[in-house]
């Protein structure tokens, strides 16, 4: 066994941990994907996460925090159950042809599964773009 210079053992010319392409596999960047079957407060610790409701045999509603800037969510349909997503306070989200919005939602019966809001924020408002093709989105 051979060994780095600051003792560290050296595998195929490689510090321990480091696969053949160079990465630490162990803390490679990875999407965290929570499914909520009930309405929920996201938190924004948790910017960065896919939220579905897989499982959710009533709707759901997403409550978001308090904008603040760099927070990023996306919220997937899964179930064919209504989701909804709420500012956290009035009148903050930005979308289709709303600059004031409450909520977002997937929730015309037959046009909900596949349906994606991806939320993010600039430190004033969220913005939301839908990533969906087909399904019906209603902003209130």
């Amino acid at each position: 066994m051979a060994y780095s210079t600051n003792g560290m053992p050296v595998h195929l010319g490689l510090g321990a941990g480091v696969d053949g392409d160079g990465m630490i596999p162990n803390i490679a960047f990875k999407v965290k994907t929570r499914a909520k079957t009930a309405d929920y407060t996201v938190l924004a610790a948790e910017s960065g996460s896919r939220f579905t409701n897989l499982g959710a045999t009533a709707a759901v509603n997403f409550t978001l925090p308090a904008p603040a800037a760099g927070l990023i969510y996306q919220f997937y349909v899964a179930a064919d159950v209504s989701v909804t997503v709420t500012g956290g306070t009035a009148g903050d989200l930005v979308a289709l042809n709303n600059a004031a919005a409450d909520s977002v939602a997937f929730s015309t019966t037959s046009l909900m599964i596949g349906g994606c809001f991806e939320v993010w924020s600039d430190g004033t408002s969220f913005y939301v773009n839908i990533l969906s093709d087909g399904n019906t989105v209603t902003v209130a």
